[in-house]
Order: structure tokens, then C-alpha cells, then sequence
């Protein structure tokens, strides 16, 4: 109870005292060392198919299942396989170990080698998470 005694009877000295922790805080964080922090790569390629007018469930049954299968078959050192079917766009992320240096072409091609030719589109990106 002490402190808002202090409040009521110096209300000028809490600001003071808030507007030092304030500035004290930001100016002891940006000092802060970077190893709190530490940079994870995580190899992680994204693929996103999009297929105009097509349900969710129509696009893990026709595209997403297919594009998983045909990477996880001729995809070497995958640690696993993450999708989400959304309405018209199919999104397929691929967790590969640590130690191997792929191409996300690599998966992309994959992809593409077991689908039949339909109108639609992918994008792949590297990510690291």
C-alpha cells in the first residue's frame, strides 16, 4: 500500500520513476547481446498450388495428396510434411534434415511429375522458419 500512498501525495515522482523504467528498459534491450536470440534455420520449402473454383476438400483430394505422395517418393532426407487445403489455393511444406542441401526445384518437380495437367499454378519459396 506504500506505493499509492506515494502516488496520491507525489504524483509527479511516478511519472518520473515510469518514464525511467521506460527508457532504461529500451536502452538496456537494444544493448542486450544477440545470443538470447539465436538464429534458427530450419529448411523448410513451401509449395503453393492454386486451382481457381476448387473446395478444400476438393483440392487435398485432387492435388495436395498427390503432390505429397510425389515427394515424399522421389524426395530423399524429408524429416516430414505439413499441408493445409484452403478454398481455390493448396499449400504443401516440406521439412527436410538439417544437413542436406536441396534445391527447392527439386520438390517442384517432384510435384509436377504426379499431377496430371489441370490449370493450375504453383509457387515455391525457401523458407527458413
Amino acid at each position: 500500500m506504500w506505493i499509492v500512498r506515494l502516488a496520491l501525495v507525489r504524483p509527479r515522482a511516478i511519472i518520473v520513476m515510469a518514464l525511467l523504467i521506460f527508457l532504461l528498459g529500451g536502452l538496456y534491450t537494444i544493448q542486450m547481446s544477440k545470443d538470447i536470440f539465436p538464429a534458427i534455420d530450419l529448411p523448410v520449402v513451401a509449395v503453393i498450388w492454386t486451382y481457381n473454383g476448387l473446395s478444400p476438400i476438393d483440392m487435398d483430394r485432387r492435388v495436395i495428396r498427390l503432390s505429397e505422395s510425389a515427394i515424399t517418393a522421389s524426395v530423399d532426407n524429408i524429416e516430414h510434411v505439413e499441408s493445409q487445403s484452403l478454398s481455390s489455393y493448396g499449400i504443401v511444406k516440406v521439412y527436410i534434415q538439417p544437413v542436406t542441401q536441396l534445391l527447392p526445384r527439386q520438390c517442384c518437380e517432384a510435384c509436377l511429375r504426379g499431377l496430371p495437367r489441370h490449370p493450375l499454378s504453383s509457387t515455391m519459396r525457401r523458407t527458413s522458419q
